[in-house]
């Protein structure tokens, strides 16, 4: 009970709590879109499992890139021997070169095309193994072939390198 007369005011006398101010309402609304919007997202971004990120892998349609980073890299160390770069039917990448230019190169050349396989930048970019089949062969006609295995093609014995061997 509150006697008349008294000069201050309770708690819910002058106020209207019934009626908002239209401000706060368009504040709520936009923080409750906000919080609405943060909500949908379930959890952080998908990772995909495994060891290897599969985007950074070379595919197949990098080949065209590949031959041309190989043929740049020979033709700036061994331009004399005008080394050829082509793709087989099973999608290996073959460097020839013509005999005749070789000369004395030989064993310098099969020792390059080892460090290339084995610890150059090109091969661990594109992740490229040399086939044993295909490598340091002398075909037919009269150049040194070596091959390179791209990572989409499976490991496997390869039959169209039936020529004789370089020899050493």
């Amino acid at each position: 009970f509150v006697a008349p007369g008294n000069i201050s005011t309770q708690k819910y006398e002058n106020t209207y709590p019934y009626i908002t101010d239209p401000f706060d309402t368009v504040k709520d609304e936009v923080l409750r879109g906000k919080w609405m919007e943060e909500r949908k997202i379930i959890a952080g971004p998908f990772i995909p499992s495994g060891r290897e990120k599969p985007l950074s892998r070379p595919t197949r349609a990098m080949i065209t890139d590949i031959m041309s980073a190989v043929y740049k890299a020979l033709t700036t160390d061994w331009e004399e021997l005008q080394p050829t770069v082509f793709t087989t039917a099973e999608d290996l990448i073959v460097v020839y070169f013509n005999k005749e230019n070789l000369k004395k190169n030989q064993h310098g050349l099969l020792a390059y095309m080892n460090v290339l396989a084995n610890s150059s930048a090109i091969a661990q970019r594109y992740e490229l193994r040399k086939v044993s089949e295909g490598w340091n062969l002398t075909t037919e006609d009269n150049h040194v072939m070596f091959a390179f295995r791209p990572p989409w093609v499976k490991e496997k014995r390869f039959a169209a390198f039936t020529s004789t061997a370089a020899s050493t």
